[in-house]
């Protein structure tokens, strides 16, 4: 079984390239001394679908789960920060708000449909 490589920017730590000693030049694992640092994998390639590269442990770690965000907490907070809306929404009593913020939440649910969360990397507009 061949071995597994990753070649590593010494200066950022990013991970630049992954492959078996073919990848080296004549199959020298020291053709690269002074531009990549060479991180050992093992005997399998990395599993990317479950890891990712921390180039401040220069390793590979668990991929994060997703963090999901309600697209219906964003619409809040921008009706919320209007200032004609805030000015009304200040003259509600608890009942009313509540009220309010329900019919408007499951109006914008049916406009959101199926992309009501987004990611956390994701931008709350929907195109």
């Amino acid at each position: 079984m061949d071995e597994w490589y990753g070649l590593v920017d010494p200066t950022t730590g990013q991970l630049s390239g992954v492959g078996t000693q073919a990848m080296f030049p004549d199959g020298n694992l020291d053709a690269f001394d002074g531009v990549y640092d060479v991180v050992e994998f093992g005997t399998a390639p990395p599993d990317f679908s479950g890891k990712v590269w921390n180039p401040t442990e220069r390793s590979l770690v668990d991929r994060p789960l997703p963090v999901w965000i309600d697209r219906l907490d964003d619409i809040e907070g921008w009706f919320l920060a209007d200032p004609d809306f805030a000015a009304v929404w200040a003259t509600l009593n608890a009942t009313r708000k509540q009220q309010l913020r329900t019919g408007i939440r499951r109006v914008l649910a049916r406009v959101a449909g199926g992309r009501r969360m987004r990611q956390a990397e994701e931008p709350p507009e929907l195109d």
